[in-house]
């Protein structure tokens, strides 16, 4: 009776151990799915209330997972509640190490239960964020053309855009009005030749911002400021690429400053990206210091243009638009060249602020009047393109005058042209006049002369001419000739200098042979001395001391291959 009396008490305390290890495993594995999702609650809770504002791009983007404070995934959290679990449940599975497997397999399946359960509510939860933190309008806020309107009329307080909106007419305002685009485009459904928003007298204290303003065909400007006091600009895009005429931005008799963000783009028939206009009083554009400019422009535009006298327009801060000022076309530019470490709006303003060095193109420049070098420098084009205005009044109509050329380098000045293009217009006679006894040397120089008035496509006149690297030549139905070497005028020497490796092209688009080179020389100077090497560019004197080119060589027939006899086999 001892002996089962023991038996049955052994039975027992094994059976109360294994209920109790049981209960220990799965109310550790409950209590650690219950921190996690505690914890994934409370940084939910956090991010609801430090990421209320963000933009719904920003959520969109962020939308499976929900951030933490201190801007980490949520995800990292889980992994230190993981290894939290992992540690809670390797502690209680080592004090109860003599239970079942069945135990061990319930203690899996709870914690298995728990994390789906956890995993399910924080994508609740993110879903939830997501909602909450989108950008919404605030209450209201419109997202009709007849709400704007409505709201425009009532003038009271801020008008927050919750939506795209197309109006249907122009919008002429004659009150100051606060419009807040919030991230949306108001655009013009209307096609008459109006602006999509003009602010007239009585609009001072006006603001736009974070807006897009977009005009369609037929239309006019895309903001239209006259008469109307002081404007603010902020985080807005003018675009003006789809309209008629006009510009995206023109400010007559009034104030604008633009804060933040500002792109302006222009389109074909855009006049340029801002006008300011003086006719009917004080005008002034004011860029703010911690304001960024962008111009989108692919038509040769420029982004701001003063009209009128210019005596009571006022510019606040150009340079944080990249413009400095032109006196030579007194307007503000973009720099075009930089010279002695200075920008400038033109070549020639640069050539008449330094004494010598290298004057450096920054980008394709079209060219209203004729460049003057007249001191020793270098100009580099770093490959850019120097262009012949063909707007009329760019160069004077006397013909063969000095200032009807594109270029002229003159007074005895040593010069070296690199990596440049010089095309000429249709108001410019030769692109590059060298003369009074200046020393020059061209390297790797495309000199077009197709679309010019006449003259030639360079002209050396008591002066001399290396030509190292590439040399491109173009020559049009107005061109006399590609070089003409002229002593003839001043009765002093003229030279051209083949250098050894040099590489000569003539494209000859007049129909009309035209020559690359002519001679022009005083009674004392021989072709020999006037054409230095001209073996080098591939050319040669002909029996009447002309430069020609070097007739190539025909290449010899092949001969013929002779048929192979046909055998026969009987």
């Amino acid at each position: 009776m001892n002996h089962n009396f023991k038996k049955a008490m052994t039975a027992l305390m094994l059976s109360a151990l294994i209920v109790s290890s049981f209960s220990a495993v799965t109310a550790g594995a409950n209590d650690a799915a219950g921190r996690l999702i505690h914890r994934e609650s409370a940084s939910a809770s956090q991010d609801e209330e430090l990421g209320g504002s963000s933009s719904s791009s920003d959520t969109d983007e962020g939308s499976s997972s929900s951030s933490n404070a201190d801007g980490t995934s949520s995800s990292s959290s889980s992994e230190e509640e993981e290894e939290e679990e992992e540690s809670s449940t390797s502690s209680e599975e080592e004090e109860g190490s003599s239970s079942s497997g069945e135990s061990e397999e319930s203690s899996s399946s709870s914690e298995t239960s728990s994390s789906e359960s956890s995993t399910s509510s924080s994508d609740e939860e993110s879903s939830e964020t997501s909602s909450d933190t989108s950008q919404e309008a605030p209450e209201g806020a419109v997202s009709t053309e007849e709400e704007l309107r409505e709201a425009i009329e009532s003038a009271e307080g801020e008008i927050v855009l919750a939506d795209n909106i197309t109006l249907s007419a122009p919008l002429n305002l004659e009150k100051a009005v606060s419009i807040d685009g919030n991230g949306y485009t108001l655009v013009s459904g209307f096609a008459s030749l109006d602006s999509l928003i003009t602010l007239m007298p009585g609009a001072s204290g006006s603001e736009f911002k974070n807006i897009t303003l977009t005009v369609s065909e037929g239309n006019k400007h895309s903001l239209n400021i006259w008469k109307a006091g002081d404007v603010t600009l902020e985080n807005v895009t003018l675009d003006h690429s789809a309209a008629a005429t006009g510009a995206p931005l023109v400010i007559n008799n009034a104030g604008v400053t633009i804060n933040g963000k500002c792109t302006v783009i222009t389109g074909e028939n855009s006049w340029y990206g801002i006008n300011l206009d003086d006719r009917y009083g004080e005008t002034s554009l004011t860029f703010d210091l911690e304001a960024e400019i962008t111009f989108s422009d692919v038509y040769g535009k420029d982004l701001l243009w003063m009209d009128e006298s210019q005596s009571q327009i006022t510019v606040n801060n150009p340079e944080v638009a990249g413009l400095v000022y032109s006196e030579l076309r007194g307007q503000y530019l973009a720099p075009t060249v930089l010279a002695d470490g200075n920008k400038y709006a033109t070549i020639q303003e640069a050539i008449a602020a330094v004494e010598s060095g290298t004057i450096t193109l920054l980008q394709d420049t079209i060219v209203y009047s004729a460049i003057t070098i007249d001191k020793d420098l270098t100009i580099d084009g770093a490959g850019f393109t120097l262009i012949g205005s063909e707007k009329e009044g760019s160069f004077p109509v006397e013909y063969r005058a000095l200032t009807s050329n594109m270029m002229n380098i003159t007074n005895g000045a040593t010069v070296t042209l690199r990596d440049v293009q010089l095309t000429a217009g249709n108001l410019n006679h030769d692109v590059l006049y060298i003369e009074q006894g200046g020393n020059v040397t061209l390297e790797n120089v495309s000199l077009d002369h197709t679309n010019a008035a006449g003259g030639a496509a360079m002209t050396i006149e008591s002066a001399d001419v290396t030509v190292s690297g590439s040399l491109n030549v173009i020559t049009g139905e107005n061109s006399e000739c590609g070089i003409n070497v002229d002593s003839a005028t001043h009765s002093q020497d003229a030279t051209l200098t083949f250098a050894d490796g040099c590489d000569v092209k003539h494209q000859d688009a007049s129909g009309n042979e035209v020559p690359l080179v002519n001679l022009d020389l005083a009674e004392g100077q021989s072709p020999e001395s006037a054409v230095v090497n001209p073996g080098n560019a591939g050319l040669e004197f002909d029996e009447n001391g002309q430069v020609v080119p070097i007739p190539g060589e025909e290449e010899p027939e092949e001969p013929e291959t002779p048929e192979a006899p046909v055998a026969t086999v009987t």
